[in-house]
Order: structure tokens, then sequence, then C-alpha cells
């Protein structure tokens, strides 16, 4: 009779029959191709949501892995501590069903496996062999996933960030002897729930009339494209200046034909030259600024009459002279 370390494993070798629960649910496990060598982990090492996709109540599931290179196996424990401000722990499970997808590689006779224990900010695993069997050396394989559900929302514009923490002294594997422990590194994961913190696209604004060629008093349209693939596109304004006098405002507004957003400079007299940039908002108020690089878009009030055209008109009034002249000869 082996003598198991510690009082949990000690209840599970006198406790050989155990009554094995049925799971609630499985998953599917991710294979890890590089596992660090006498290592336990919880798999997904990085767990990331958004709010734009994720909200309060959504569930998620992780795994806990080990691969022991060193020594043949006897049993395993692990205690996997969490928020209880940020999640709750609601099932678990072994990976195999009735017992760990680990245990699937013993050389012989039975398992005990313990029912699952889901405490208040932990949830507590433990699984045994029974008689001289081992789980032989060089195994990788995952032993049970926890199921957790989203309780609290980050702040808006912040996050909110914890471990599901296994780097505790009550997660751990036995050797063969059912007594020597064997050193493990313990890899812990790291729960993240952030708001969208990317900020809208603003691409290069359009106007009507072009630049080159605003008349005195003539309104100018500006258009601009703006996405935002995460929170979605809240507002977007044109804010511009006369003569680099005070900015003003106008808000724009959603052109669903075009998909550009518009805003109108008014009319303004000769020679008045207009700076203006886009400045946008998304759903989760982070802010875009397109100002050209500081150096804004403008464009100045000219002459009703262009230099081109008056050149034009210029050449067609010595075309008519010439005409009139050589019927006058005649």
């Amino acid at each position: 009779m082996r003598i198991k370390k510690g009082l949990q494993l000690s209840i599970i070798l006198l406790t050989s029959t155990l009554v094995i629960l049925a799971l609630y649910a499985k998953i599917d496990h991710v294979t890890v191709k590089a596992a660090p060598a006498d290592s336990m982990w919880v798999e997904p090492q990085a767990l990331t949501f958004k709010t734009d996709t994720t909200s309060v109540g959504d569930k998620f599931n992780v795994t806990i892995w080990m691969n022991i290179t060193s020594k043949d196996q006897y049993s395993w424990q692990f205690k996997l501590y969490y928020d209880t401000t940020q999640l709750n722990a609601t099932r678990a499970g072994y990976t195999a069903g009735s017992t760990s997808a680990w245990a699937t590689h013993k050389t012989g006779g039975g398992t005990v496996p313990i029912t699952p224990v889901i405490e208040a900010n932990y949830v507590w695993f433990g699984e045994s062999l029974m008689g001289d069997y081992y789980v032989p050396a060089g195994t990788c394989d995952s032993l049970a996933w926890v199921e957790f559900q989203i309780i609290a929302a980050p702040p808006m514009g912040g996050q909110l960030t914890s471990l599901l923490d296994i780097n505790n002294t009550d997660t751990y594997t036995l050797d063969s002897s059912g007594i020597t422990e064997i050193p493990v590194t313990k890899y812990s994961a790291t729960y993240t729930y952030t708001t969208d913190t990317t900020p809208p696209t603003i691409s290069n604004p359009s106007q009507i009339p072009p630049a080159d060629n605003v008349q005195p008093n003539q309104p100018v349209t500006v258009s601009v494209n703006v996405t935002d693939t995460q929170s979605g596109v809240k507002n977007v304004t044109l804010l511009y200046s006369i003569n680099s006098g005070n900015q003003q405002s106008v808000p724009m507004t959603y052109n669903t034909t075009t998909s550009l957003w518009e805003a109108e400079i008014p009319g303004q007299p000769l020679n008045t030259n207009v700076t203006y940039k886009i400045e946008a908002f998304d759903n989760a108020e982070n802010k875009a600024i397109n100002d050209n690089a500081g150096n804004y878009f403008t464009y100045t009030v000219i002459p009703e009459l262009t230099f081109a055209a008056i050149v034009l008109l210029l050449a067609a009034a010595s075309t008519v002279t010439i005409i009139a002249k050589k019927k006058f000869k005649k």
C-alpha cells in the first residue's frame, strides 16, 4: 500500500470505491506542439475578451495540461484559483469523461479520480492510479477542464485583468512511488476583459468644389470615409478655421448611398483661407484625428474668374478682333 503525500491525495488512496460522476459537458482541447518538460499549465495561456464581442454572462472553458518527461507518475492534483469579482466557476470535469486523458496512458489497473471541488475562489482536482501501475515518463496530455462565467464588465476605456492561477503548493504530481513529488514548472493563465481601445480609421477627405476652384461665397462639401470594425463609429466632426481664427465645428452626417460622412463649410469672401481637419469617436470613446499630419487640409477662395479663365477670355477676344478687322478691310 503506497503512502500518498498530503491529506487531499490520502483521501484519494483511501477512497478506492469512490463513485465517479458523469461529465456535464466536454470541450475540445488544443494540442500543444511544444510543451515545456516537467510542467503543468492552463490552456489557453492568454484569454482576451472585448466588450464588442463579449458580454457579462458569457462563458468560456480552460483546460489544464501536464507534460512529465523525467519520471514515471502515479498521481497528480491541482488547485486553480480565480478572481471572484470577475469570474464564477460554473462547471468542471475530466477530459476523458470519468478520468483524465493523462490516465489513459497508464500501464494497467484502475484510477481513483476525485469529484471536482468548486469552491468560492478555487477549483480543485486530483487523480491517482491504483496498485503498482504508473503513467510512463514522456506523457503529455490533458487533465481536466473548467468552465467560467464572466460576471463583471470592464470600466469604459479600461480593462479587468486577473490570473487563473495554478502556481501554488496544492498543484503537484508524484512519481511512481506515490510519495516523491516531481518538481514541475507551473504556468498560470492570464484573463483580460477589455473595452475597445482601437480608435476609428479616418481616410483623407475629398471636397466639392476642389481646393483650387472655390469661388467667393460658394459652400464647400467635405466627404470622408471613417470606419471602426470593433465598437463602430459613434460620431464624426468637421473642424475648420477661417484665416487662422477660432476653430468652428460642424457635425458630419452619414450618407448611406456613398457610405461617406459629409458636412458643409459655408461660403466665404474672396481671398479667405480655410483650414480644416476631421475628428471621430467610436462607441468605446476612442478618438481619432486626421489633420493631414499637422498641416491641415486647406483651400483659398479665389476670384470668380481664374487666371486661366481670363487667358481664355482674352484669347477669345483677340480672335473676335481679328475677324472684325478682316471684315472691315473687305
